[in-house]
């Protein structure tokens, strides 16, 4: 697991031996330690991959992120996402404003009010998949609609899916679940 892994790495930074880790994604493994390799696909790198298909691939210029309360995961996505968009655009006020929401939310009105004020191209949404979903059916009730709605891999969720299918009225983005191999 994770833990053993990050706890092995001081026993190769202390014996000069070069290890690799192929199922870790926790980017705290290779932080700091020359010694240790990852084979996988940190999830925080997601943020550096929706920055550049919004800023890049369909020319977004202005956003707002909406943050889960207490997901560390998220936390760093954010972190990279910010950074990039920022380096991308060149403008250091591309990112309109932040709002964070409690995992326990049902009520999203204030939220959504405030980004229909903003006016953002693009809000970057990296919420659980329940929580998006509430999300969405708020944003559809107070007429919010018109921006890019980006989020992470964890919206690969069926009962999200199938809520999106049915509402095609969303502009959304996500990183598709990976592809198995044999």
């Amino acid at each position: 697991g994770e833990t053993l892994t990050l706890f092995a790495g001081d026993y190769l930074k202390l014996h000069d031996t070069p290890g690799i880790a192929i199922t870790s994604t926790n980017p705290l493994i290779t932080t700091n330690n020359s010694y240790y390799f990852t084979a996988t696909y940190a999830e925080s790198r997601q943020g550096i991959a929706l920055a550049d298909f919004a800023s890049k691939s369909i020319a977004r210029k202005s956003y707002a992120v909406v943050k889960q309360d207490g997901d560390d995961i998220s936390s760093e996505i954010i972190r990279r996402f910010t950074s990039r968009i920022k380096s991308d655009t060149g403008a250091d006020d591309c990112i309109k404003a932040t709002y964070s929401i409690a995992n326990s939310s049902h009520d999203f009105s204030e939220i959504i009010g405030k980004l229909k004020e903003l006016n953002a191209e693009c809000v970057f949404l990296p919420l659980d998949p329940t929580l998006a979903k509430r999300f969405f059916i708020q944003a559809k009730e107070n007429g919010y609609t018109a921006p890019l709605f980006l989020g992470t891999d964890r919206w690969n969720d069926k009962d999200l899916q199938d809520y999106l299918t049915t509402e095609p009225i969303f502009d959304i983005a996500f990183p598709a679940a990976r592809a198995a191999t044999t």
